[in-house]
């Protein structure tokens, strides 16, 4: 009888343990919320355009967006020349919200965009991080996007490693991103590297030609897994001094502060359920360094549950042997 009792006992909790695996798996592959924080469309009830806005959506039914054109997952131009990613995404929808026309005037890279919409050749940026840095010349809508700005280094460097431990180093960093100009004002004992973008500057860390990339996760994220840089990992989950989280939103010349306020009404449009759909099209999390092996903790516990249900079963089987004979 007692054999009994204890052979349930180790059926019972091996099935545990097999759901117990099974949870933590899934809570490890789950999104990580605070890495990639979407922002409003929730609980946000649209109250319309006043008249004033109606009158200018009619006066100025074309709005030209110029991209950064590398860069993934936020914008970039593909390889048949059209406009993706969850900045194009995102104004498809308010297109259809607002009745305003988006038309992608298409410049070599983001320095060239900024300029654009400086001189007024454009009208607006599709991602950009809010910075008094441009507030001469942008008005910015409210933001859309949060994402923490991380070190990447090269697998075989050693982490965490914080701002401070890169002093002497090399770090690349893009052309006439905020993320530079805050690195020249509070570092200068880094060395920094001017890129183009995001590709380039990957690359670099890469291939050795610089030690460090100071970026945001979801954009190195995607071009790592684009282009298959499986040597670079996450130093840094989030930089110190308050370079740690960064709003991107719509940046708009500065002379239409009507299309800013339109604009954030537009996002506020946005449902939900929408903007979970643009997410997952485009947001990946495969840069998140894992303190762990998630396949080893799942292959453990769950072997480990079903070799103490084969004791169980091993136990049971005896115990109904030994009643059988006694019998």
């Amino acid at each position: 009888m007692v054999k009994g009792k204890i052979g349930l006992f180790f059926i019972v909790l091996g099935l545990i343990l097999i759901i117990l695996s099974v949870a933590i798996i899934s809570t490890l592959t789950a999104p990580m919320e605070h890495i990639h924080t979407p922002l409003n469309g929730q609980d946000t009830v649209f109250s319309g355009f006043t008249e004033g806005e109606k009158t200018w959506i009619e006066n100025h039914p074309v709005i030209r967006v110029s991209p950064d054109p590398s860069y993934p997952p936020f914008e970039t131009i593909d390889k048949s020349g059209e406009y993706v990613g969850i900045s194009a995404d995102f104004l498809k929808l308010m297109s259809e919200k607002t009745g305003l026309q988006f038309e992608v005037v298409r410049q070599d890279n983001f320095t060239m965009s900024t300029r654009a919409v400086q001189e007024h050749t454009t009208d607006m940026l599709g991602a950009v991080y809010i910075s008094d840095l441009r507030d001469e010349y942008l008005i910015y809508s409210d933001p859309y996007y949060e994402t923490p700005i991380v070190i990447i280094v090269n697998s075989s460097v050693s982490s965490p490693l914080s701002l401070d431990d890169l002093s002497g180093k090399t770090v690349v960093a893009i052309e006439g991103y905020t993320t530079t100009e805050l690195l020249k004002n509070r570092y200068p004992g880094i060395n920094l590297k001017p890129a183009p973008d995001t590709r380039t500057a990957l690359f670099d860390v890469s291939l050795g030609h610089a030690d460090a990339f100071l970026g945001d996760l979801p954009s190195a994220t995607s071009l790592v897994d684009r282009e298959g840089l499986v040597n670079l990992h996450v130093a840094s989950e989030y930089v110190p001094d308050q370079l740690d989280q960064f709003s991107i939103a719509f940046g708009v010349r500065n002379d239409w502060p009507e299309l800013a306020g339109i604009l954030t009404k537009g996002i506020q449009m946005i449902t939900p359920d929408e903007r979970d759909v643009v997410m997952k099209r485009w947001v990946s999390n495969s840069l998140i360094p894992q303190t762990v092996n998630i396949q080893i903790i799942f292959a453990i516990i769950a072997g480990s549950g079903i070799f103490v249900i084969i004791i169980g079963g091993i136990l049971i089987w005896n115990h109904s042997l030994q009643i059988a004979v006694h019998e």
